[in-house]
């Protein structure tokens, strides 16, 4: 503690006895005062007092800046020669936060401050600044786990925030894990060291999304240039899916590596959010469901798995007797799906996935399966197969009752090729086929279900391959893969090629037009590479 005795006196040579005697008396009562202020260390913890020359209390004095008259005839008399205008005493009090000395007011509204307080202080002080210390060193406290989910997003900002004189790097994403941990919990590594398992977040509206998710109409329009090329698979990616419009931001692709991937291009972390195992060999189709949080996949371990995205956790498991080698979910009932296999389609309730509610099959063998397609309604499906008969027009596009299993027509292609894929076409009574003839065939939604044959999309290559295609959101364009690695675009209308893409992919195997974005469309290869394009 710190004492501040300020004695200012102005005397003149002609000092009455008496005005001498008064000023002497006020003097001894100064020195006294100041001899009491001789604090031990444990009143050094109270409130400073300030003492003047009238022993006037200064409680009311809230700062304890005030002044005393020295004119104030109420307290004292001193003749117009001799004037005393201040005698004070200060006590200075300071206390210390980590490494900083601060100094309290010496007044009534400060002392009310208790060792107490301070010590909270220090405690609050020294806890945060160890966080950060652990912050910087890659580990985080545990008790943010028991913090409020607006703490977690700021423990986590304040770990993306780039360190000064460290150069910034992103962060790596181990997804090698146990079969224990969670799909949406991943390995971190910043700045070269160990870190804790961050969750990702998987499903919210993307800022690349928000903007067109309500427009009554997207105009689609060609892209011109790739914006990603990701070695996504070790093996054939044999198709790639946007997700529902609300988390169009994810996409999948299903390869021969046996894995399904989940990806979202419009990130600074690892673009890989999540990779599914459930299949012990090749994975040779994939869905997502309507609310686009869970994936319906199917391969030839002749099983089809329905797989929690953000858990991991595989829901269903449906098996067959043999190749299952597509799926569909049903667009009015997302606990119905349907799966193909050889000679063979089933239809499945979620709810009670251990047997098939219904089979549909041929009094004749029609082949494998290679795709499936659901009317507009719902209530009719069309299958595509691989089975070329000396009758070229029989059971290569058939049309099923979803109901009562009935074969609807299986006089719909009139060509002897068979068929890879089948899409139906957004705004027109149309669906599309994609044939080893080398171009797409149009047919109608309705019975008899006629092929249109003034108008076809051609120019690409199949040879053979499960060579896919897409249209565009608004339905103006068709985006279709080829043997050769390009991407040939047409337009829906004419049936006229438009542009051709080159990607420089060995085989360009499948191809996805994104929902919402007008021009993001992406594309698989034969040799495990992914290209977003826009």
């Amino acid at each position: 503690m710190n004492f501040l005795l300020e004695y200012v006196s102005e005397e003149d040579d002609n000092v009455s006895e008496e005005d001498s005697a008064s000023m002497q008396s006020k003097e001894s009562k100064c020195n006294a005062t100041y001899t009491s202020c001789q604090f031990s260390p444990e009143v050094n913890q109270g409130p400073g007092e300030l003492v003047n020359a009238s022993d006037r209390s200064c409680s009311e004095d809230f700062f304890g800046l005030a002044e005393i008259d020295s004119h104030d005839e109420s307290n004292f008399s001193i003749s117009s020669k001799s004037k005393i205008k201040q005698i004070k005493a200060v006590k200075k009090r300071s206390i210390r936060i980590g490494d900083v000395e601060v100094e309290i007011p010496d007044s009534s509204f400060w002392s009310d401050i208790s060792c107490q307080d301070v010590q909270t202080l220090n405690d609050s002080h020294s806890r945060t600044h160890a966080t950060k210390c652990r912050h910087a060193l890659g580990t985080v406290d545990d008790s943010i786990n028991s913090t409020s989910p607006y703490m977690k997003k700021r423990h986590l900002a304040q770990d993306n925030e780039p360190k000064a004189g460290v150069k910034e790097k992103r962060y790596a994403v181990d997804r090698e894990r146990t079969d224990n941990t969670p799909l949406d919990k991943v390995k971190t590594s910043k700045f070269g060291k160990e870190g804790l398992a961050v969750k990702r977040k998987l499903f919210y509206i993307h800022p690349n999304i928000a903007p067109h998710l309500h427009k009554k109409e997207n105009y689609t329009h060609i892209p011109r240039k790739i914006e990603k090329q990701l070695n996504a698979h070790n093996g054939v990616v044999n198709r790639v899916k946007w997700n529902c419009p609300d988390f169009s931001h994810l996409f999948l692709t299903m390869s021969m590596d046996t894995t399904v991937k989940i990806w979202n291009i419009w990130t600074q972390l690892d673009p890989c959010i999540a990779e599914l195992k459930g299949h012990t060999k090749a994975v040779k189709d994939a869905e997502w469901s309507q609310c686009g949080r869970k994936i319906l996949s199917c391969g030839y371990d002749k099983t089809a798995l329905l797989t929690d995205v953000e858990t991991g956790t595989i829901l269903n498991k449906m098996h067959h007797e043999s190749f299952a080698t597509c799926c569909k979910f049903h667009h009015n009932n997302s606990c119905l799906v349907l799966t193909g296999s050889h000679n063979k389609i089933q239809s499945w309730d979620t709810r009670t996935p251990n047997s098939a509610i219904r089979t549909f099959t041929h009094k004749d063998a029609f082949g494998q399966v290679h795709d499936l397609l659901f009317s507009r309604d719902g209530d009719e499906f069309f299958s595509c197969t691989d089975l070329v008969s000396r009758d070229s027009s029989d059971r290569n596009i058939i049309a099923w009752h979803l109901s009562s299993g009935a074969i609807l027509s299986n006089q719909i292609y009139q060509e002897r090729y068979t068929c890879t894929r089948l899409k139906l076409h957004p705004t027109e009574g149309h669906f599309m086929a994609q044939s080893n003839g080398n171009y797409i065939a149009i047919f109608s939604i309705n019975r008899p279900y006629k092929m249109n044959k003034t108008k076809r999309f051609e120019g690409h290559k199949v040879q053979g391959y499960s060579i896919g295609f897409d249209v565009s959101s608004d339905g103006s364009h068709i985006f279709s893969g080829s043997s050769d690695g390009k991407l040939y675009c047409f337009n829906s209308q004419t049936g006229k090629l438009i542009r051709t893409l080159q990607t420089d992919f060995d085989v360009c195997m499948d191809v996805a037009s994104h929902p919402l974005l007008p021009s993001v469309i992406a594309c698989c290869s034969w040799n495990g590479l992914v290209q977003v394009w826009h």
